[in-house]
């Protein structure tokens, strides 16, 4: 077995007294002062969570609609360019493999949002129903990005201070380009974890 991986947050983690725990092959932060305070802060005003661990898997080229319309139980083909859909993906016999977000970037460049304990099973069921298209080109992206996860009534006005996009305007399961703290990101707004 290999050691897990740390985030590039790990160090921050530890310094804020994290407990850190390994989840999905990462160490992750389980806790810093404790559950039940930790949990009123967040439902109470905000909280930020170190989702690195997710993956990240890019899906463009002409047929990449037909091809997620296929992969997946929902109709991707009717989602408009900077919107999100949550859904399920299943086996053949309809069973569920994960769930998943799909963002759509443009008229035939995807990228999908995997839960980390199911992304090498959903990598290699993708490759698998792939097989069947042409056109369709898969690329894990999970080490290009950075995910951090702002939660809480008051997630909306902090992150309204940090960047340069009205996030007040982003519809829920929609996102934008912008900059938060001066780095270039995807700011969405899906509520998902």
């Amino acid at each position: 077995t290999s050691d897990p991986r740390k985030t590039p947050l790990y160090e921050t983690h530890l310094s804020a007294g994290a407990r850190m725990v390994e989840f999905g092959g990462w160490l992750m932060p389980v806790q810093y002062a404790g559950i039940t305070e930790e949990h009123v802060a967040v439902r109470a005003r905000a909280g930020l969570f170190d989702v690195y661990h997710m993956g990240q898997v890019e899906v463009r080229g002409i047929s990449a609609t037909a091809f997620l319309d296929h992969l997946l139980p929902n109709h991707v083909g009717a989602l408009r360019p900077g919107g999100i859909l949550y859904t399920p993906v299943c086996n053949e016999a309809g069973g569920i493999i994960d769930d998943l977000l799909v963002y759509r970037r443009d008229e035939a460049d995807y990228l999908l949002i995997v839960n980390a304990s199911r992304k090498e099973a959903d990598l290699a069921w993708i490759e698998a129903q792939a097989r069947e298209f042409g056109g369709v080109e898969r690329v894990d992206a999970s080490d290009r990005y950075a995910m951090v996860a702002l939660q809480g009534p008051d997630a909306e006005a902090i992150l309204s201070r940090r960047a340069d996009t009205d996030v007040t305007a982003l519809a829920y399961y929609h996102f934008a380009p912008g900059h938060v703290g001066g780095i270039q990101a995807t700011i969405s707004r899906t509520g998902y974890t």
